[in-house]
């Protein structure tokens, strides 16, 4: 970043009081996003998908609950899901306020335009900085029940319980009820209606719009993980907040790949973090230096992969290790033999127990080779050796440790059962190398 733009935004750091106090804490709040969606972090009230884009001022596309909307996607079937965001500084939950009265009427006209918003994945956030203790007891709980409550029914009994509910929740609901009438002719909603609309609403306490506070040195702490420069942490969110300022005057869509190159390549910088060579672990070693370009030319290696382990002692193991390659044992020593020969060869054998290393890299490597069919095999085996019941708890509990002694064996071996749930975990967090498979 160059010297003269880091000091213009150092100067912008030092003036986040300026202008208004309302407007301040809004674009903080703004920008709090901007530094979720550039760090790769999500979005509160959605689920945990990237966030795709940030619209800023959505009056003119048609939004009442207008200060701005985040889309997150889901990255396999491209399902997108909203927040809807209003941003107030203060705001108390009664017939007479103002500022909350104008989130419920917006929020409600929201959540009955089907066009704007999907009432089964959308959500709707007021957000805004401490509540009164009263309706952080009783508010944020009518909210909370809303969302455990199984249907209107259950929510309504809830609400009648004196003492099960929080003291005045029934007395904040009928303000609910009271601002939402405001924007409906005067007539209330339903109880299945009151139910769906605060099921998709949430008030959200941010203490941003200071120098300090809680949420803003969480912010730091996540830009931190970007770079070293420690100097230049807090002028990085106002880069921020000044974007989102620039942006709320032409009611900009904020995506990743249209903001300033600089802002983008600081993001894009991640902080290496140097493992002590004293517990590096030998598959990783052998990482950093095997020449795969003889193992590629054998695909079975990629369907091997998913096991990991194996012992030929148990004839379970045997019949897993068939049905997974799609091969006859024979076969599959004999390519594994195979592999035995070559340098540095991340197959071993000791004992007639064989073991795969480096499987993260090899499922790198063979991942565009595996198809639909052959994670079906994958399944297919591991409901079949999961569901095993160890047949040592037949026994009594004084006499399990001595169980092969009274002739009981388990159908599977335990580094099998490792080695699949090793599988497993490698193909959940790493879906994306399955780029020829639609099994999510």
């Amino acid at each position: 970043m160059p010297d003269k733009e880091l000091t213009e935004i150092k100067q912008l750091s030092n003036s986040f009081s300026t202008g208004g106090e309302g407007s301040n804490f809004e674009n903080h709040v703004q920008a709090s996003f901007l530094i979720l969606m550039m760090s790769g972090c999500f979005a509160p009230c959605l689920p945990t998908y990237p966030i795709e884009k940030i619209k800023l001022q959505g009056k003119m596309d048609g939004y009442e609950t207008d200060d701005f909307i985040v889309w997150v996607k889901e990255p396999i079937r491209n399902t997108s899901f909203k927040l809807l965001s209003q941003v107030k500084r203060t705001i108390a939950v009664t017939n007479s306020n103002v500022a909350f009265s104008d989130s419920i009427i917006a929020a409600w006209k929201d959540f009955n335009n089907s066009e704007k918003f999907n009432k089964n994945c959308d959500s709707i956030a007021i957000i805004t900085g401490a509540l009164s203790a009263t309706d952080i007891k009783n508010v944020l709980w009518i909210l909370e029940h809303a969302r455990a409550s199984e249907n209107e029914v259950d929510f309504h009994n809830r609400m009648e319980l004196e003492y099960f509910n929080a003291p005045k929740a029934k007395e904040k609901l009928e303000v609910f009820k009271y601002h939402i009438a405001k924007s409906n002719k005067g007539v209330k909603p339903s109880e299945g209606e009151l139910h769906q609309f605060l099921k998709r609403l949430w008030i959200l306490q941010y203490d941003l719009g200071n120098e300090e506070g809680v949420a803003l040195s969480l912010l730091h702490s996540i830009i931190a993980f970007f770079n070293n420069d420690y100097k230049i942490i807090r002028a990085i969110f106002a880069r921020a907040v000044q974007i989102v300022q620039i942006g709320n005057k032409s009611s900009a869509v904020i995506k990743k790949e249209d903001l300033p190159p600089d802002f983008i390549e600081y993001f894009d910088k991640k902080k290496t973090i140097t493992q002590p060579k004293s517990i590096i672990t030998q598959d990783e070693i052998i990482s950093e230096n095997v020449d795969y370009t003889e193992l590629v030319k054998i695909n079975e290696v990629g369907l091997l992969n998913f096991i990991g382990y194996w012992d030929e002692h148990y004839e379970a193991d045997i019949k897993v290790v068939e049905s997974i390659a799609n091969l006859d044992y024979s076969r599959i020593t004999e390519i594994s033999s195979k592999i035995l020969t070559i340098t540095d060869s991340p197959i071993s054998l000791k004992n007639k127990v064989w073991k795969i290393s480096d499987r993260l890299e090899l499922f790198k490597l063979f991942g565009a080779r595996v198809i639909d069919v052959d994670l079906e095999r994958m399944k297919d085996v591991c409901v079949s050796v999961f569901k095993e019941i160890s047949p040592e708890l037949e026994l009594d509990a004084s006499k399990r440790s001595a169980a092969p002694l009274y002739g009981i064996t388990k159908i599977y071996s335990d580094k099998l059962k490792d080695g699949l749930s090793d599988g497993l975990a490698i193909i959940g967090n790493n879906p994306d190398v399955l780029e020829n498979c639609d099994f999510l």
